[in-house]
């Protein structure tokens, strides 16, 4: 799945029209947040109905960690961070990067949410989608997702990304700009993996 390191903005900037987030969040279970979607999408073909994952494009000049906070806020609800129940694992927060569509880089990472799962469901920020359920990672390929998503699922699956999910609670620390950018990796090379 990681096709790409962390890159600085500056060479993103030159090589892509898009970049932004693909949030995997996941409950104690190992199961992920599944979310439909209210409008088309020109990103990627997404289209009404279609189902998929928390995503935000960022905006210009805006940090990844900082595009990661606003797309929670805007998708699912400001109140969603406000509970204090989304956490990261600083071991395991940062997949990396991989092309999301044409001329669209995104970040790909995970996010824990370690409240009651069932108080997500039904939440809707902006509108824009509305999250449904929970699905194990393998479950929801057998969803009509959002082109993007789909293959960046399908590639995590194939890698291995995605064993071990659930996070000893030890090793979490709350969702905040600070904790989102101490998961930086150190290199930050363009070069393929």
């Amino acid at each position: 799945m990681v096709e790409r390191k962390l890159s600085r903005s500056s060479e993103l900037e030159k090589h892509y029209r898009k970049i932004g987030a693909v949030l995997f969040i996941v409950n104690n279970q190992g199961e992920m947040l599944l979310v439909q979607e209210n409008r088309v999408h020109d990103t990627d073909g997404g289209q009404i109905g279609n189902f998929s994952v928390v995503c935000e494009t960022a905006e210009r000049g805006e940090d990844w960690a900082s595009n990661v906070i606003r797309g929670i806020q805007e998708e699912l609800g400001p109140e969603v961070l406000a509970n204090g129940h989304l956490a990261v694992n600083p071991d395991k927060c940062f997949l990396g990067e991989s092309v999301f569509g044409p001329g669209v880089l995104a970040r790909v990472v995970i996010l824990h949410y370690t409240g009651e799962p069932n108080s997500l469901i039904g939440t809707s920020g902006d509108g824009e989608v509305v999250a449904v359920g929970w699905r194990k990672p393998q479950e929801l390929l057998e969803y009509p997702l959002r082109p993007g998503v789909k293959k960046i699922l399908e590639g995590c699956i194939i890698d291995g990304s995605f064993e071990n999910l659930i996070s000893p609670t030890n090793k979490l620390v709350p969702l905040s700009l600070d904790s989102l950018k101490a998961t930086e990796p150190l290199s930050s090379t363009t070069t393929s993996s």
